[in-house]
């Protein structure tokens, strides 16, 4: 889970490492698109990073607080298949731009 622009200005073809897009924690919650049941809840590590297991299906992540400090989380709905790892990347808007 990262959030981003970290710094004001246009982008720049040659980008600044410092202001590179970093990770961000706080809770998640992992809701089934069919039941719109919460069937887990996860906090990303220190990278941003969170695993967590799942039956197949389609499941929505949410932040739980829906626009921490009035940033945007851009979800959407992930399909989870039988005996495949699903990655996910997940992005706060900061609005600085």
């Amino acid at each position: 889970m990262l959030i981003g622009p970290v710094c004001p200005g246009p982008a720049k073809i040659a980008p600044d490492p410092k202001c590179a897009d970093r990770p961000y924690r706080g809770s998640l919650a992992v809701i089934s698109a069919a039941s719109e049941d919460e069937v887990a809840t996860v906090t990303p590590n220190q990278a941003g990073e969170f695993s967590v297991a799942v039956p197949p299906g389609r499941y929505v992540i949410e932040w739980i607080d829906a626009q921490p400090n009035g940033r945007k989380f851009q979800s959407s709905v992930i399909e989870v298949t039988a005996n495949q790892m699903t990655s996910v990347r997940l992005r706060f808007d900061t609005g600085m731009r």
